[in-house]
C-alpha cells in the first residue's frame, strides 16, 4: 500500500495560518465602517495623513510598495498588502487614540486594536501586542 506524502510546507501552512490570524485579535467587532462626521469648521484628527517609518519611503504609493508609507484616513488604515477599516475610534484622555480595526491582509481577515499618539510630525503606533513603531509624516509637494 502506497502512502501519500504531504509536503511539509503545506502542513506548516495549514497549521500556522490560523494561528497567525488569531494573533493580536481584538474581541469580535461590528465590521461596519465608522462614518465620522466632522462638524463645520472641525478638522480631521491629527493622525490622518500619510506616514513612513523612514522619510525616504514617502515617495512610494501607500500600500503599493514594500518598503513604503501607510495612509490613515478617518475611515481606514492602508499598508503594504493590508487594508483595515476603522470600525471604532476612542480618543484618549492624554491626546492619543485607540482604533478598533477590521482588517484584510494577505487573504486573512482579522480584527485588532491600534493605539496611536501624534507628537507634531511624529506618529507612534502600537498594533495589538506588537512593538511600537514610529513614523514621520510625509509632506506632499
Amino acid at each position: 500500500m502506497a502512502v501519500a506524502r504531504v509536503p511539509a510546507r503545506i502542513i506548516a501552512a495549514a497549521v500556522l495560518v490560523p494561528l497567525f490570524a488569531a494573533c493580536s485579535r481584538a474581541p469580535d467587532v461590528d465590521r461596519e465602517p465608522l462614518e465620522p462626521e466632522l462638524e463645520t469648521g472641525e478638522t480631521a484628527p491629527a493622525f490622518v495623513g500619510v506616514w513612513a517609518a523612514e522619510e525616504g519611503w514617502c515617495d512610494a504609493e501607500p500600500g503599493a510598495d514594500d518598503p513604503g508609507p501607510i495612509e490613515i484616513t478617518t475611515e481606514e488604515v492602508v499598508g503594504y498588502e493590508s487594508r483595515c477599516t476603522i470600525v471604532g475610534l476612542e480618543e484618549g484622555t492624554e491626546g492619543g487614540w485607540r482604533l478598533t480595526l477590521a482588517c484584510l491582509g494577505e487573504g486573512v481577515v482579522y480584527d485588532e486594536y491600534a493605539d496611536l499618539d501624534v507628537d507634531g510630525e511624529m506618529l507612534r503606533m502600537t498594533r495589538g501586542d506588537n512593538p511600537e513603531t514610529s513614523f514621520v509624516r510625509c509632506v506632499s509637494e
